[in-house]
């Protein structure tokens, strides 16, 4: 049986019957750079996750030999087939779009996107992440999402959120203004992600990430050969 301490394939079977976990994949390039959510549901292995290539959300066996890995939250329990169940309703109701951007919203018990201060349905992979597990914590948010700072994208140019709001978010949310919008502009990197499985509590606060993302990337790196943090 694998450690469930550690992080793991997510192609291995030698694992507990219903298993849920915080995932990631590294590309061919050897970066991390995506997120999802492990289930194992009836001893099958699946990644569900919001790649942001049009509105699609997957919840697919993870290709053999594919870089997937994943960590299991510590001390906190699901009831799988029910999140499982969850998962399946999102998949054929959401429809995400993509950006830097999550404001504690949520996917409901029907699987439609619900966000208490009437923002709409944009996220990176990660905030479709954190929206998918919030139903299943009791609302409950899984990161301490507020301690990420707000209104600029680290490594976009100047105007970038403005020109999105503009040509997006204006036309067809005239209600929501560009303050409003900036307030849950924000990204969560799928290294932060990951590094908030290690927490023994939740929501997990932005202080425990980023002492602990140096520990998880020596794992990482003992783990994938020439891995390159780019995150």
């Amino acid at each position: 049986m694998e450690n469930l301490e550690n992080l793991i394939r997510c192609d291995s079977e030698n694992l507990p019957e219903h298993l849920l976990g915080i995932a990631f994949r590294i590309n061919r390039e050897r970066n991390q750079y995506h997120s999802g959510i492990f289930i194992r549901y009836d001893r099958q292995n699946y990644i569900f996750h919001f790649t942001g290539e049009g509105q699609k959300v997957f919840l697919d066996p993870p290709i053999e030999n594919d870089w997937f890995f994943f960590k299991t939250m510590n001390n906190v329990k699901f009831f799988i087939p029910s999140v499982f169940a969850h998962f399946r309703r999102i998949k054929r109701m959401s429809k995400p779009d993509y950006f830097y951007f999550y404001g504690g919203g949520l996917f409901d018990q029907n699987g439609n996107y619900q966000d208490n201060k009437g923002m709409p349905n944009y996220m990176t992979c990660v905030g479709f992440c954190l929206a998918a597990l919030k139903h299943s914590l009791r609302g409950i948010d899984f990161i301490k999402f507020d301690d990420w700072p707000v209104g600029v994208v680290k490594g976009k140019p100047s105007g970038f959120v403005n020109n999105f709001y503009t040509k997006n978010i204006a036309p067809n949310f005239p209600e929501i203004t560009i303050e409003k919008f900036s307030t849950a502009v924000r990204r969560i990197t799928p290294l932060e992600y990951i590094s908030a499985a290690y927490s023994d509590k939740i929501p997990v606060p932005k202080s425990f990430v980023d002492n602990n993302k140096d520990t998880v990337k020596t794992e990482i790196k003992n783990r994938i050969d020439n891995w390159q943090d780019k995150s």
